[in-house]
């Protein structure tokens, strides 16, 4: 059985929305902080939630939902 993120995905819009500069690091954070027994109960985890969120916002094409890898991936570059 899947489960609806449709709560979660809205509130990542608006806190795009009114705070565009957030990143995913505390967007993430946010989710994390705000749903914690909600997402343990579920056993969900919430950079799979902003990648499902992204993903589907990539396939809407939604406005100002840019694709930011996550900063733990981030690599430094090599000179």
């Amino acid at each position: 059985m899947a489960t609806d993120l449709s709560k979660y995905y809205e509130e990542l819009r608006r806190l795009k929305r009114e705070n565009p500069k957030l990143g995913r690091t505390m967007l993430e954070h946010y989710l994390r902080t705000m749903y914690r027994n909600e997402l343990e109960r579920l056993n969900l985890n919430a950079t799979e939630i902003y990648d499902s969120y992204i993903a589907e916002a990539r396939q809407i094409s939604e406005p100002g939902v840019e694709s930011e890898p996550h900063p733990l991936l981030k690599r430094p570059r090599r000179n």
